[in-house]
């Protein structure tokens, strides 16, 4: 029975210890994860950076160009068609980067969680051993009692018997000599 109960503890200790490690897999994961999408929300911010850095430099190229008034029509043409590329180049950036924070949240809010549930299926891992533990050394206890309860039981026999077997010898004696005396 104790062995039976070793063995079933034992199934619950593995089926926790799998649960763990699923959930610390999954924490890796999410981790491997929120590092990546990090990696591409800095690389896009980047290029954001660079879009809007030439940007600037075309609008400064427009400004000097309509100040030089050098063909106007034509350079202001041709630079409002591109400032209104990038400005487009630069807003889809802009919903890219949002989208990688979003992302990222989903991410690391997803790592959270499962931090949480790895500790407090740790937590009830410990207190379940614990309880386990606890109730295998009373078992434990109870047994030996019971163990000497039975040798104490065994030892009172024992006397008993060694006590009638003095009777006996002591009664058998005494019948011998009242058989000698008849005789």
């Amino acid at each position: 029975k104790f062995d039976q109960m070793l063995a079933e503890e034992r199934a619950v200790s593995s089926k926790f210890a799998e649960e763990r490690d699923r959930a610390e897999s999954e924490v890796r994961e999410k981790e491997t994860r929120v590092l990546a999408l990090t990696k591409a929300l800095e690389e896009k911010q980047e290029i954001l950076e660079e879009a809007e850095k030439t940007m600037r430099a075309f609008r400064a190229e427009m400004e000097d160009l309509v100040s030089s008034k050098d063909d106007v029509g034509k350079s202001v043409h041709d630079l409002e068609k591109a400032k209104r590329g990038l400005e487009a180049m630069v807003e889809e950036m802009r919903m890219q980067l949002g989208e990688l924070e979003d992302e990222l949240q989903v991410a690391e809010d997803a790592k959270l969680r499962l931090e949480v549930n790895s500790q407090a299926l740790k937590a009830q891992h410990e207190r379940e051993l614990l309880a386990r533990e606890e109730m295998g050394e009373e078992k434990r206890k109870q047994l030996l009692r019971q163990v000497r309860e039975l040798e104490a039981e065994l030892e009172e026999e024992r006397k008993q018997r060694g006590q009638g077997s003095a009777m006996k010898k002591k009664l058998e004696g005494e019948l011998k000599d009242i058989e000698d005396q008849l005789e």
